[in-house]
C-alpha cells in the first residue's frame, strides 16, 4: 500500500482532494472527505457556498420570514400589556425596516456558527475526549457538516413556497396531527427526529472520529448528549419566536 506522506505521528495521510470532491464525498462517503479535511481543512469555500445559499434562500423567504416577524413582535408586546397604538408603531417600525438588514442576518448567523460551533467542538475533542486537535480542523468539520443543513434548506424551500409557510419539518412529527400552537416537547421531538438534524448528526460523528482518528464508539455518546442538548435549545427559540 503506498501513501502520499506519512505525519508526525507515523500514521499515512490520504490523498487529497479538491474542494468539490470533498462536499460530494461529505454526502457520500463522509470518512474519505474528512480524511481530506484532517491534512488540509480548505473551508473557505464550502463557508463561502453556504452564505450565498443562505442569502438567495433568504430573498425567496423574505415575505413569510417578515409575516412571522411581524406576528411574533405583536404576540409580544401583547404580552407585555401595550396598547393597540403602541401595538402599531411597532408593527409600523418592522415593516419600515431597510431591505438590506434581512440579508445581513444568514451571513452573521452562518459565521457565528462556523466559528463558535467549531470553538465548541475543538472544546469538545481537546478536553472532553481527550484527543488533540486544531481549531482549523475544527472549522472544515463545522463547514462541511453544515452543507447536510444547507440541503435540508434546499429540498424544503419549494414546499415552504409552496404553502407559504416557513415552518416545514421532515420528521417524524410530520405524521402526526400538528396542533394549532406547537408545544416546547412537541417542538424538541420535531428537531430529534427531523431527517436532516439525524443525518448531520451521523455525518459529524464520523467527521471527528476520522479527524481525531478514533473510534466511532469514542465519539457518538459525546455528540448524543451536545445534540440533544442543541435540538432543546433550537426548540426552545422556534417556540419564543413563535415559528
Amino acid at each position: 500500500m503506498s501513501f502520499e506522506s506519512m505525519n508526525a505521528a507515523g500514521q499515512p495521510e490520504g490523498k487529497d482532494m479538491n474542494v468539490f470532491a470533498r462536499m460530494w464525498n461529505v454526502f457520500v462517503a463522509p470518512s474519505s472527505a474528512f480524511e481530506a479535511v484532517r491534512t488540509k481543512p480548505k473551508w473557505i469555500v464550502p463557508a463561502i457556498i453556504i452564505i450565498l445559499i443562505s442569502i438567495g434562500t433568504t430573498y425567496f423567504l423574505s415575505p413569510y420570514i417578515a409575516e412571522v416577524s411581524k406576528a411574533a413582535a405583536i404576540r409580544q408586546m401583547e404580552k407585555m400589556g401595550a396598547d393597540e397604538e403602541t401595538v402599531n408603531r411597532q408593527v409600523e417600525r418592522i415593516q419600515n425596516r431597510p431591505a438590506y438588514l434581512a440579508y445581513i442576518q444568514p451571513v452573521v448567523n452562518s459565521l457565528l456558527g462556523f466559528f463558535v460551533g467549531a470553538a465548541i467542538l475543538l472544546f469538545l475533542c481537546n478536553i472532553v475526549m481527550g484527543v488533540k486537535v486544531k481549531y482549523a480542523q475544527m472549522l472544515g468539520v463545522q463547514v462541511y457538516t453544515s452543507l447536510i443543513i444547507m440541503l435540508g434548506g434546499l429540498v424544503k424551500l419549494p414546499v415552504m413556497l409552496a404553502k407559504e409557510n416557513i415552518d416545514v419539518s421532515f420528521s417524524l412529527m410530520s405524521f402526526l396531527p400538528t396542533p394549532e400552537v406547537k408545544s416546547f416537547l412537541f417542538r424538541y421531538a420535531e428537531q430529534v427526529t427531523e431527517l436532516f438534524n439525524v443525518w448531520s448528526v451521523i455525518v459529524l460523528i464520523i467527521a471527528l472520529a476520522t479527524v481525531m482518528q478514533v473510534k466511532v464508539k469514542k465519539v457518538w455518546p459525546v455528540m448524543a448528549i451536545v445534540s440533544l442538548l442543541w435540538f432543546a435549545v433550537l426548540a426552545f427559540s422556534l417556540k419564543l419566536s413563535g415559528i
